[in-house]
């Protein structure tokens, strides 16, 4: 009897994709670093494609906690998460447990991440690692210091966010706040003044909400075209 050759390819299911979700897949890349970036070190985040399973890891951020990297294949648990997920027509998953490797227990969440026609072409898996001390983490979370190598600087360098109930309270709200803060710096001349919070408020993004530009002239009591000149020199610097 003759031997028989032994195939060592394993059978998946693959999702071709097109463009269009290759371009989906890879507009996820910043969410994972993001993640990273709130989360810290003990928190692994993976984007997977189901192009090809047996190299689904696309993206990975922290991958020391699994000892994963690109190209690794998908797991036994994300592929039962898939499963769940078109089951039950759901696309993310209830928090679940896992572990790594060496042991760690992690709490888990899987995302599905859905391209044309609204068929699932991807996900994304957090597992953040519980036997990080409760102490580590905290501190990490709580110290403005942490944030340095991010670009983030500390708090100290931010303003506390505003989480207004319309658009006109966050206009009038963040337009107040300019203009008292720079009423009061006396470094700021007379003549320099609707030139600091025009600005200012452009630096935050104000004049991207439609009808801003008249509302801060009356405002002000200057009028457009006075906005628009400050608006160009801001645009040009």
């Amino acid at each position: 009897m003759k031997n028989q050759k032994r195939n060592d390819s394993f059978p998946t299911l693959h999702t071709p994709l097109t463009e269009v979700d290759k371009l989906i897949l890879r507009s996820h890349e910043p969410v994972l670093d993001m993640l990273n970036n709130l989360l810290g070190d003990d928190c692994e985040v993976v984007l997977h494609s189901l192009e090809n399973l047996q190299q689904s890891v696309v993206h990975i951020v922290n991958s020391h906690l699994t000892g994963r990297s690109i190209g690794a294949p998908i797991t036994s648990t994300a592929l039962n998460m898939l499963k769940k997920m078109h089951q039950e027509q759901i696309f993310v998953t209830q928090a679940y447990f896992t572990h790594s490797k060496s042991g760690q227990k992690m709490r888990s969440i899987t995302q599905a991440i859905r391209g044309e026609n609204a068929r699932i072409i991807g996900l994304i898996c957090v597992n953040l690692n519980l036997d990080t001390p409760l102490q580590d983490f905290m501190s990490f979370l709580l110290n403005p210091n942490d944030h340095k190598k991010y670009g983030q600087g500390t708090d100290e360098n931010h303003e506390k966010e505003l989480f207004a109930e319309n658009m006109d309270d966050l206009f009038h709200h963040t337009i107040e706040k300019v203009i008292a803060k720079v009423s009061n710096d006396p470094t700021i001349s007379a003549n320099n003044k609707n030139k600091s919070i025009i600005t200012a408020l452009y630096q935050q993004g104000l004049f991207e909400l439609k009808g801003a530009t008249k509302a801060i002239a009356d405002l002000l009591g200057i009028s457009t075209h006075t906005v628009y000149l400050h608006l160009r020199n801001c645009a040009d610097k």
